[in-house]
């Protein structure tokens, strides 16, 4: 039986790239409202301190208190109605994606025939029809996720540079090795997953060889056999797991390391150009004695009676 050999990781990653444009390219309308509701919530998130600031100088001034609670009231529903609409939106669009890439594997699987059948195992097949092809389901609320936080990171640094112009650079500074992190996170995870998925494919392949043979395993007694033969490539599957983790844990730490030394930055850049200039240093020289007629005369401790 014919096999291909695995892709590299950037030919996984081009790939990968390439089927989510794709996707979010079918999903055009659901995408739009999803972006929709993110936009409302992160407007209403940053009104929120707003309108609440205005309630509180409201009771403390006496002024206008409705129209301030009112205002808080309305931004606070939009804020949770703009939420579940985004939950909303992003698991229709995401079960949307996962239908469309299973229907697209099968119809690709179909299109090659028996021969082009036998190129791939049939626990590869079937993982990437129950395991993979829901993994982009999550890619349009994360996508949405991550504009937010660039949104929200671009307007606080923005208030930031209004502020103090250092506490903006302090920040820019710590965003390159946050990039570095996260890339070498990525080049470094791709390959250990891709190995994992596809010993993950060759015990569903063993498995469901033997289920179409159980027959003939139970009337030859050779049940431990088969265990054995589905089980071997489990070492190797948890070799790529623990490969895997190892990745993700490296990342998180250097990202937990980075994190509390950037907010240091940002809090003490500003103190940094803020000393008090030094006071001048005292003159060594005696005081000069006061002439007597610049002297004030003694005040009487005996208040003056007059006849």
């Amino acid at each position: 039986m014919v096999r291909t050999e695995p892709p590299g990781p950037a030919v996984l990653r081009a790939g990968g790239g390439r089927l989510l444009r794709a996707s979010v390219r079918r999903t055009r309308a659901s995408m739009c409202l999803l972006a929709l509701c993110t936009l409302l919530r992160v407007l209403a998130t940053l009104a929120t301190p707003i309108m609440l600031a205005r309630a509180v100088d409201a009771v403390h001034t006496g002024g206008p208190l409705g129209s301030a609670l009112t205002g808080l009231a309305a931004v606070l529903a939009v804020a949770a109605l703009a939420d579940a609409g985004e939950d909303l939106a992003g698991a229709y669009c995401g079960s949307r994606i996962t239908a469309w890439l299973r229907h697209r594997l099968v119809d690709r699987v179909l299109e090659l025939g028996v021969p082009g059948r036998r190129r791939f195992p049939t626990g590869d097949v079937l993982a990437r029809l129950t395991e993979s092809a829901s993994g982009p389901a999550a890619f349009p609320v994360q996508l949405m996720a991550v504009a937010a936080t660039l949104a929200t990171t671009a307007g606080a640094v923005v208030a930031l540079a209004l502020i103090d112009w250092t506490l903006a650079l302090a920040f820019a500074l710590g965003v390159p090795p946050a990039v570095v992190v996260l890339r070498v996170f990525v080049a470094r995870a791709s390959a250990p997953f891709a190995d994992y998925q596809r010993h993950q494919a060759a015990v569903s392949t063993r498995l469901l060889d033997a289920h179409r043979g159980i027959r003939t395993i139970r009337a030859g007694g050779t049940a431990e056999r088969e265990a054995a033969r589905i089980l071997a490539p489990l070492p190797r599957l948890r070799e790529a797991g623990h490969r895997t983790w190892a990745a993700q844990g490296r990342a998180s730490r250097r990202m937990s390391a980075l994190a509390p030394l950037l907010q240091v930055l940002v809090v003490t850049s500003p103190g940094c150009g803020s000393a008090p200039a030094p006071s001048p240093p005292a003159s060594s020289s005696p005081p000069r004695p006061t002439p007597p007629w610049r002297s004030a005369p003694p005040r009487s401790s005996t208040p003056s009676s007059h006849c």
